[in-house]
């Protein structure tokens, strides 16, 4: 149980590095500055908040949309098209689609939910700082 919580935490901490290297990479960018009027401020950490967090949360959503099958009739079309344009993408047997589905079953990823949260997080993060934004 503990190494499940510490393995947890780890992708977490590890997700929010990432996310948080990427926020101070946009603030150097546009010239994050303490000094400046308070709107400027605001936008410039509403920007570096939202796009980390939409560029995470929609990875996210590519693995989960790809981990529910969407993707393996189009990757199965591709391989067995290929297969019959180049003779050495063959396989040495021809897998039909049930035998192929069932195998990416078995390889599908689970626990990526963290990514999800976190890309959440720094939208919602965004999203105050936009509304501070308007207000002031």
């Amino acid at each position: 149980m503990k190494k499940k919580i510490i393995s947890l935490v780890t992708k977490y901490l590890v997700c929010f590095a990432v996310m948080a290297a990427f926020t101070v990479g946009i603030l150097d960018s546009v010239g994050y500055s303490p000094y400046h009027p308070a709107s400027l401020k605001y936008m410039a950490l509403a920007d570096a908040f939202f796009v980390p967090g939409i560029v995470v949360f929609l990875f996210g959503v590519l693995i989960w949309v790809s981990t529910t099958g969407f993707f393996d009739s189009i990757s199965y079309a591709v391989t067995v098209g290929l297969g019959s344009l180049l003779p050495f993408l063959r396989r040495e047997g021809k897998e039909k689609y049930y035998d192929y589905k069932l195998r990416k079953d078995e390889k599908r990823i689970k626990g990526y939910g963290f990514i999800l949260i976190s890309g959440l997080v720094y939208l919602l993060i965004g999203a105050v700082f936009t509304l501070l934004f308007f207000t002031v």
